[in-house]
C-alpha cells in the first residue's frame, strides 16, 4: 500500500482528503492551521506536525493551496524531503508556466510533479461528482487514477504536457465567470424593464441546453463560417440593439460594448458575408493566429 499524503485542508481540500479516506486509503495530512487536522485524526488519519514531515516516506503527495505563490512556496519546503521517485499531484488552480517551472523542479529531484485540477465545488467531491484535469507523466497518471476516482465522476487525461491541465482549468473557470457576468447583465435589464427575472431564469435553462449552443461550439471549432444561420450585418445590427435597449433601460451592456468593436472590425476586413459567429476570427487575428 502506497504512503499517501494530503497537504492543504481548505474546503475543497478538506472534501477531497475526506473521500480518499472513505474509499479506504491511508492517509496522512498536514495543515498550517492544526484545527483542521483533529477530525482527520479521528476518521483514522496519521497528522503531520510539519511540512517537512509530511513529505518524508510520502510515494504520492498530493496539495490543494490557493494560489501560485503558495504551491511553489509548499514546494520548496517539501522537496528537499521528496524520496526519489515520489510524485506531487497538484489539485490548485494556477498558471501553466508555473506548472511548467513546477515539473523541471520535480524532476531535478528525482520526483513527479502531476498537474491535476479540480473542477467542482465541495459538494461534487463529496458526492464523487467532480471532475479530474490531468497532465504531466502519464505512468504517474495511472497509478492516482484510482485516488482521483475516488471523487471524482470523470477523470480527464489532457496529456504528457503538464501545464495543459491548467490550460483547459482556466478555459472551463472563464466560461463560468464569463456566463456569471452575462447572466448579471441580462437579470439587470429584464427587470430594469419590468419583466420578470423568473422568466428569463426558465428561458436561460432551456437556452444553455439548447443545440444552437453546441451547434456554435462546433461551427467555431471547426472555423465553419460560410454556412450561414445568421450572417455578419444581422450579428451588427443585434449589438447595436442590444446597447441601445440597454442603455435605454439603464443597464451598461459591458458585453456588447465589446462586442461592437469586434463586429466593426470583422466588417472592414471582408466578413459580411460569413456567419456572425465568425466574429470569432478577430480573436484569433488580435492574439496573432492565423
Amino acid at each position: 500500500m502506497k504512503n499517501i499524503t494530503f497537504i492543504g485542508l481548505g474546503k475543497l481540500g478538506t472534501a477531497m482528503a475526506t473521500q480518499l479516506l472513505q474509499s479506504g486509503f491511508p492517509l496522512t495530512v498536514y495543515n498550517r492551521t492544526k484545527e483542521k487536522t483533529v477530525a482527520f485524526e479521528k476518521l483514522g488519519a496519521k497528522i503531520a506536525d510539519s511540512l517537512e514531515s509530511a513529505a518524508l516516506n510520502a510515494d504520492i503527495i498530493f496539495t490543494s493551496l490557493i494560489d501560485d505563490k503558495a504551491v511553489m512556496s509548499v514546494t520548496e519546503a517539501i522537496l528537499p524531503h521528496l524520496k526519489k521517485g515520489a510524485t506531487h499531484v497538484s489539485t490548485s488552480t494556477i498558471l501553466p508556466k508555473t506548472a511548467i517551472i513546477l515539473e523541471k523542479s520535480h524532476q531535478e529531484n528525482s520526483s513527479i510533479y502531476v498537474a491535476s485540477c479540480v473542477l467542482g465545488i465541495p459538494k461534487a467531491v463529496l458526492s464523487k461528482s467532480a471532475t479530474s484535469i490531468c497532465s504531466g507523466n502519464q505512468n504517474a497518471i495511472e497509478t492516482i487514477q484510482p485516488l482521483l476516482e475516488s471523487f471524482s465522476a470523470k477523470v480527464i487525461n489532457v496529456g504528457e504536457h503538464v501545464a495543459h491541465a491548467n490550460v483547459l482549468k482556466i478555459c472551463l473557470n472563464y466560461t463560468l465567470i464569463t456566463a456569471i457576468e452575462l447572466i448579471s447583465e441580462l437579470y439587470a435589464f429584464a427587470e430594469k424593464s419590468g419583466l420578470d427575472t423568473a422568466i428569463v431564469q426558465e428561458s436561460l435553462h432551456h437556452i444553455y441546453a439548447h443545440p444552437a449552443v453546441k451547434n456554435y461550439i462546433d461551427k467555431i471549432h471547426a472555423r465553419d463560417f460560410d454556412q450561414i444561420n445568421f450572417d455578419m450585418k444581422g450579428g451588427n445590427k443585434d449589438v447595436n440593439l442590444f446597447q441601445e435597449a440597454f442603455i435605454d433601460a439603464g443597464v451598461t451592456p459591458d458585453i456588447a460594448n465589446i462586442l461592437r468593436g469586434k463586429f466593426t472590425q470583422a466588417l472592414a476586413t471582408g466578413m459580411e458575408k460569413k456567419d456572425w459567429s465568425a466574429v470569432s476570427e478577430v480573436v484569433r487575428k488580435r492574439s496573432g493566429l492565423d
